[in-house]
């Protein structure tokens, strides 16, 4: 089976979606044999590889890519370009010939994808990642409430689809994955945490909330815990976040890091002893809490969207009100005073990535989709 997918970004993998396209394909050419080509609706925020003209197409994890730059001089959201866009989306599409389209979130390639295999008799699903609350375009509105399926990460954002985009068919709700989780006998052992280590990773923009990840290094400090906190991300709230350490007087106490490759922020992400997800109400999932789990490190994360259905509170970490340093701050005390809870906390944070997030049941529920919008093709 083809299936084609537009995603707004793909490999390296510096994302939730570019992390989960990365199991996710090759484990669907595994397990049902699905021949996965991928749109990338770029320019992409990661990479400036992106400013190229056109569409560039090349072989990446062996599987057909097709980039997506500029196509004018003018404005990206020009009236030229959107024609453009339209036909080499088009093209693309006859020439692979997808039996699926497979579309994820909203990208400038989504709705014209979404048109063309309409008009070819592609059936479709769509995969949101996050909420709809954003400010997302009307016409991505309506294919939220016309495409034959969706397909989302947790309960909030299909409570989110029905109420906020007014879609009144079913959705699937099918749990983000994550790699195989780390052996039992491979967690490294509880020591005193005299010098906890704590990371937080992700866009740097207001909504993930590393700013209050920082406030909590403060008051940490003040109660003479020595913490450290490694930041991994780029994004327009960089330089604000550093001005932050730095008024705070914990610049010595806060790293700064440029995304790395996900093999290697997972094989460091062990080493941590708490990671943080502080993010402000529009997270649909939160793969780094759920990757938290499946390296046994305990998460810290706000009490909101789909974050709630990850972790699961008091059991495989903690869920603290949104925009709340002190909340943190308890939790993180609490836990060091406590090594048998908190090695029995991360335990079962493995246990719960290891049977709630396995890469297996994720692929088995899409080929599921498939399988019914083949049969009704």
């Amino acid at each position: 089976m083809r299936v084609a997918h537009i995603t707004p970004a793909f490999h390296p993998n510096t994302g939730g979606i570019e992390t989960l396209l990365s199991l996710l394909l090759p484990e669907l050419r595994k397990s049902g044999g699905v021949d996965a080509s991928v749109m990338v609706g770029a320019p992409n925020i990661w990479m400036e590889a992106f400013t190229h003209i056109g569409v560039e197409e090349h072989d990446e994890l062996d599987i057909r890519v097709a980039r997506f730059g500029r196509f004018s001089d003018t404005a990206i959201d020009s009236v030229e370009t959107h024609l453009r866009v339209a036909a080499a989306v088009r093209e693309l599409m006859e020439r692979w010939v997808p039996a699926i389209l497979h579309i994820h979130g909203p990208s400038r390639l989504a709705y014209p994808a979404y048109r063309t295999a309409r008009s070819l008799g592609i059936p479709q699903v769509l995969h949101i990642h996050g909420s709809v609350k954003g400010n997302f375009s009307p016409a991505f509105i309506r294919m939220c409430q016309e495409v034959e399926t969706v397909i989302v990460p947790s309960q909030y954002v299909a409570d989110s689809l029905y109420r906020d985009a007014g879609r009144k068919t079913a959705v699937h709700v099918c749990f983000n994955a994550v790699k195989t989780p780390v052996s039992p006998a491979n967690i490294r052992p509880g020591l005193y945490l005299a010098s906890p280590r704590l990371i937080t990773a992700g866009r740097l923009e207001a909504n993930k909330g590393h700013d209050i990840a920082i406030h909590s290094v403060r008051r940490l400090v003040d109660s003479r815990l020595p913490v450290t906190l490694t930041i991994f991300g780029e994004g327009p709230e960089r330089q604000s976040l550093e001005d932050l350490a730095v008024s705070l007087k914990i610049r010595d106490h806060v790293m700064f890091n440029d995304p790395i490759s996900h093999d290697e922020f997972l094989a460091g992400l062990e080493t941590y002893d708490f990671v943080l997800v502080p993010s402000r109400g529009f997270e649909g999932f939160g793969l780094v809490a759920a990757e938290a789990a499946s390296r046994a490190v305990i998460c810290i994360a706000s009490d909101t969207g789909g974050l709630r259905e990850v972790v699961v509170h008091g059991v495989t970490g903690l869920l603290v009100p949104e925009n709340d340093p002190d909340a943190i701050v308890n939790g993180v005390l609490g836990l060091v005073s406590d090594m048998p809870k908190f090695n029995m906390m991360r335990l079962a944070a493995r246990n719960h990535a290891e049977s709630a997030m396995s890469l297996q049941a994720l692929a088995s529920s899409i080929l599921n989709v498939y399988a019914t919008l083949a049969k009704g093709a």
